[in-house]
């Protein structure tokens, strides 16, 4: 199991595909793979939108989008990794 750290691509937060999300923060989350990892924290984080108007594009969770988040492996974890997804809280928040 490996522990990856996800990241919104600073230059991407005004994308409408964040109305999908709730959260726009580091992220951290045991996974087998980067597509699981992504998968976990859209579900974790995923909204529900409503219907866009004709012509409109339908935003999509930018969690599964590696133009508007990235993804690194981090580290190797044991057999017993923790569950979930991790956040790390903005600076300046205590």
């Amino acid at each position: 199991m490996t522990v990856f750290r996800l990241a919104p691509v600073a230059d991407h937060l005004e994308h409408h595909d964040w109305m999908r999300s709730t959260y726009k923060g580091v992220c951290h989350v045991a996974a087998g793979d980067e597509r699981e990892a992504r998968r976990l924290v859209k579900m974790e984080f995923d909204v529900a939108v409503g219907k866009a108007g004709p012509g409109a594009k339908v935003p999509t969770n930018p969690w599964l989008n590696p133009d508007l988040t990235e993804c690194v492996a981090v580290a190797s974890w044991g057999e017993e990794p923790p569950q979930g997804v991790v956040t790390v809280p903005k600076e300046g928040r205590g």
